[in-house]
């Protein structure tokens, strides 16, 4: 499998001080069962059969759009703290024409106060011209420190338009909801930490695997994307163990022939958990960059438009820089905080949101961000990054400028 990691960097790229943000990509293919699934979509216009029935899809912005889809029961009353249990099946058609509640989570900048615990719904955002084809998946989890966000943040429609792929966005159990760690309150070895919201992730995963070709995705070629908290659970869910059973290769341990002989001399109940990631950031994203280079094919970037629109504007007069999470919205229009973001682009950043979203949809495909008419984007191992600049400017940079303008050598003593 192949990785991308960025990141907000201090001086140069997005950040102000020290804020980061990384964006993480990890390619895997599923298992033979479910690669034995990627039969030809049977998708009759907007209607598409699932495993739990058939949905009503609808067309808007120049693409087919399922909307609220439930991947798992209401969590809820006995379900409460509890692993996600299977959807109910339904009769008939159901609507798939607007978003699910967002999980429980206090006003922020992502949002407003939401109460409704039944909230475990995904979104696919697919070519209207499928024609029966398997299509590369997206499967993106969103932000929000796992206390907010949803999956209605990201809105494939725009990367679905460029890069002709299948983007899945979804909710899951946040605070105290998702993560709550009280002795004797998970019944069970998977809720015993308290990781309800990963469980949902995991949930939301299988349905992928079970569901896509239905909508004229691969569930062969399936990439999960992350930001900030999503980000972190991008990570994690290559190390959990559900997860693993569904797909066979991660992050390189699990790549291609080498499959089988890797998984027989590092056999995953070898190593203890639970599994934990640190280090992100400025210097310790490079640091686990090339960490991660050492033993598979890594794509590093840093986001580095120091005038991309402010997340707010509570400080009049603030410099934001290339802020963590300010790069959301050149991927993803509907990601805002109480304003569209995307509206503020300028003409040169909005050519680095069309580069980024062609980048993106190319290690899609290819597990590699190679696309005809852009610049050359090596491997870490080169010893060079992605500067992603608006303008036309980007370019690659030494791991060395990258270590100077984030001051590395001080932050890495300590």
């Amino acid at each position: 499998m192949r990785t991308t990691a960025g990141g907000s960097g201090q001086s140069r790229w997005r950040r102000i001080p020290a804020a980061a943000t990384v964006a993480a990509f990890i390619a895997f293919i599923a298992s033979p069962t479910a690669a034995a699934a990627a039969a030809p979509s049977h998708r009759s216009g907007l209607i598409v059969p699932t495993v739990d029935g058939k949905l009503q899809g609808k067309h808007a912005e120049g693409i087919d759009q399922f909307l609220g889809v439930p991947y798992a029961a209401p969590p809820v009353g006995a379900l409460r703290w509890q692993a996600p249990q299977p959807a109910q099946p339904w009769h008939g058609v159901r609507s798939a024409t607007s978003y699910g509640n967002r999980c429980p989570q206090l006003a922020s900048g992502n949002g407003p106060r939401e109460d409704t615990e039944d909230c475990l719904f995904l979104n696919v955002f697919t070519p209207s011209d499928t024609h029966g084809r398997g299509l590369p998946v997206l499967v993106m989890i969103h932000g929000g420190g796992l206390v907010n966000g949803a999956g209605d943040q990201h809105d494939g429609s725009l990367i679905v338009n460029t890069d002709h792929i299948v983007v899945v966005s979804f909710n899951y159990r946040l605070g105290v909801f998702g993560f709550l760690d009280v002795p004797g309150l998970g019944t069970s070895p998977l809720t015993a930490n308290g990781n309800y919201g990963l469980l949902d992730q995991m949930a939301a995963l299988r349905w992928v695997q079970r569901n896509i070709a239905a909508f004229g995705g691969d569930p062969r070629r399936v990439t999960i994307a992350g930001e900030s908290a999503g980000e972190g659970r991008t990570f994690t869910q290559g190390l959990a163990s559900l997860t693993q059973q569904q797909y066979i290769q991660f992050a390189g341990q699990l790549y291609g022939s080498l499959a089988p002989a890797i998984l027989q001399r590092y056999p995953w109940s070898a190593f203890p958990g639970p599994y934990t990631l640190t280090g992100i950031g400025g210097c310790p994203t490079q640091n686990l960059a090339a960490r991660f280079a050492s033993t598979t094919p890594t794509f590093f970037y840093q986001f580095d438009d120091r005038h991309a629109p402010g997340l707010n504007h509570n400080l009049p007069g603030y410099q934001w820089g290339a802020g963590h999470a300010m790069e959301l919205a050149y991927l993803w229009p509907s990601f805002n905080n109480g304003f569209s973001l995307y509206d503020l682009l300028t003409p040169a950043q909005l050519q680095l949101s069309h580069q980024m979203i062609v980048w993106w949809g190319a290690f899609t495909r290819l597990g590699a961000p190679e696309a005809p008419g852009q610049p050359l984007w090596p491997t870490y191992t080169s010893g060079r990054l992605m500067s992603l600049r608006p303008g036309d400017q980007s370019r690659t940079i030494t791991a060395a400028m990258f270590g100077a303008e984030h001051q590395c050598a001080f932050w890495n003593a300590g």
